[in-house]
């Protein structure tokens, strides 16, 4: 298979959408509600336009999506410029099973050693075991929980080996 990320562009903003709805309703399925309403075109429109949503593509179509963010002081507080955010991950069904997830996680780790971070950060639902076992699985260390909007997080970070 042949991964390409590259960063969205305005026209991507319809097939972002669908992969989140799509991600959405799964996780709903499997009785997991952390998204609870659904993804607004505009919203993605201005995360695309402020630079943070990824495309993720095999063999040319569309896999799966990303954000990154460089603050994220809802989960974190503030920080000293160290970290890169990882946010909103979703892989299309179609795309389920290959894999895909660690490999999008290596390139995103290579990402931000590129840009001179020294941690990847993410939050996950506390209450996700399956979700929280993967990121532990890839490297990623628990460091708190914290509710915030109605749910339980449990916010993780994977340290790049870059000294400050």
């Amino acid at each position: 298979m042949n991964l390409q990320i590259a960063l969205a562009v305005l026209p991507d903003a319809v097939a972002i959408r669908d992969t989140l709805e799509q991600s959405r309703a799964w996780m709903a399925s499997l009785g997991e509600n952390h998204w609870l309403l659904p993804f607004q075109l505009e919203w993605i429109v201005q995360k695309i336009g402020a630079g943070e949503f990824w495309m993720v593509r095999m063999n040319g179509q569309i896999a799966g999506e990303f954000r990154l963010i460089h603050s994220d002081p809802d989960f974190w507080g503030e920080d000293d410029g160290d970290c890169l955010y990882f946010h909103t991950f979703s892989i299309r069904r179609e795309f389920a099973g290959q894999n895909l997830g660690s490999q999008v996680l290596d390139w995103v780790k290579g990402y931000a050693r590129s840009l001179g971070k020294r941690y990847l950060r993410l939050d996950t639902p506390a209450k996700n075991p399956l979700l929280n076992a993967y990121y532990k699985n890839a490297g990623f260390s628990g460091v708190a929980q914290m509710p915030l909007r109605g749910i339980e997080w449990t916010l993780f970070q994977f340290e790049l080996g870059i000294a400050h």
